[in-house]
């Protein structure tokens, strides 16, 4: 995926996500929303983690959020 389509997707899935921040939201709703891959996702988000913007929760309850 090219460096654009990472950036697109990552400022496109905090807007949906900042419309309610304290929910959890699984990679796969936010890849159908997308309509991309849930790997590409979670690598995209991993890296929104990283720089702060986002909480993941693991497990099969768990979810990213703001």
């Amino acid at each position: 995926m090219k460096r654009n389509s990472r950036l697109s997707l990552a400022l496109h899935t905090l807007s949906h996500m900042a419309h309610a921040p304290d929910s959890l939201r699984k990679s796969a709703d936010i890849a159908a929303h997308a309509g991309t891959n849930p790997v590409v996702v979670r690598r995209v988000l991993g890296n929104l983690r990283q720089a702060g913007l986002l909480v993941s929760e693991a497990g099969h309850s768990g979810g990213w959020r703001l």
